[in-house]
C-alpha cells in the first residue's frame, strides 16, 4: 500500500513548475532534492530516488500510464554518458551560481530553468522508453551511487 506521499508527492514539482513561472524563488525549495539523495546515499543508497523524490513519484504515478514500455538503451544507463550528464548539469550550476551569487531570484532562476528542464526531458523520454529511464542518467542519482559504491567498497 502507497503512503500518502507516494502517492502525491509529484505534485510538489507540478507546483514548483506552475509557481515558478509567477517567483522562480519558489524553486529554491528544489535544493532539497538536490542534498537529500546526496545525504540519504551514504547510509540506504539510493533510497531518496525510489521512495522520495517527486519526480520519480511523477514519473511511477503519472508517465507510467503513458510510457513507451521498452527497455533503456545501453548508452544511457551507460557510466561514461551517466559522467558526462553530471558534469554538464554541475557546470550549468557553477555557472548559474557565480553569476547570480547574491541574489535569491537569480539563483532561484537557475534552478527553475533547471528543473523545468529536465522534467521536460524525463517526461519526454519516458514516452520514449521506460518511464523510469531519467532516472538511469539523473545525475542527483548518479551522485548518490557514486558514493555508495565508494562506500560499499571500501576497506575497513
Amino acid at each position: 500500500m502507497k503512503t500518502l506521499w507516494g502517492k502525491y508527492s509529484f505534485i510538489i514539482i507540478l507546483m514548483i513548475i506552475i509557481l515558478g513561472l509567477f517567483n522562480p524563488r519558489i524553486a529554491l525549495v528544489g535544493i532539497v532534492c538536490m542534498i537529500g539523495p546526496i545525504v540519504t546515499s551514504f547510509r540506504k543508497g539510493r533510497y531518496w530516488c525510489k521512495n522520495i523524490c517527486p519526480r520519480g513519484n511523477l514519473l511511477d504515478n503519472v508517465m507510467a500510464k503513458a510510457s513507451g514500455k521498452r527497455k533503456t538503451p545501453m548508452i544511457l544507463r551507460s557510466n561514461i554518458f551517466r559522467l558526462m550528464i553530471v558534469g554538464t548539469m554541475l557546470t550549468i550550476f557553477a555557472i548559474g551560481l557565480k553569476q547570480g551569487w547574491g541574489s535569491t531570484l537569480a539563483i532561484g532562476m537557475i534552478l527553475y530553468r533547471m528543473i523545468v528542464v529536465t522534467t521536460f526531458i524525463s517526461v519526454i523520454i519516458s514516452l520514449l522508453y521506460n518511464h523510469r529511464t531519467w532516472c538511469s542518467f539523473c545525475p542527483i542519482g548518479s551522485i548518490s551511487t557514486f558514493i555508495w559504491w565508494i562506500k560499499s567498497h571500501k576497506k575497513i
